[in-house]
């Protein structure tokens, strides 16, 4: 007997509905990753920069973060510096100044 090709329109079946189940929310949480990727590169911040609790190195926590991380120049002893501060509650996250 001849197998005929299998269309997205036959009867569900106990296989292919936990094929749904599993392949659905993995989608759904990749886009939400992209999503934030996305976000975050948007930001524009160096790979160096976005090292925000100083360790040294920069963690895909960190990267993802930096979509939440604003900039803006304040003035600390005389001298104009970059603070990087959360943008949902606008706590300090470090201050940057140049050194002469």
């Amino acid at each position: 007997m001849k197998r005929r090709a299998q269309s997205l329109f036959e009867p569900l079946t106990w296989k292919r509905g936990i094929a749904y189940l599993l392949a659905f929310p993995a989608a759904l949480l990749a886009a939400l990753f992209f999503m934030y990727a996305v976000a975050a590169w948007r930001m524009g911040y160096d790979w160096d920069e976005m090292d925000w609790d100083g360790s040294g190195h920069t963690s895909i926590g960190e990267f993802l973060h930096s979509r939440d991380v604003g900039n803006r120049v304040v003035q600390q002893g005389g001298r104009l510096c970059a603070e990087f501060y959360e943008m949902s509650n606008g706590r300090r996250i470090r201050l940057r100044c140049p050194t002469d």
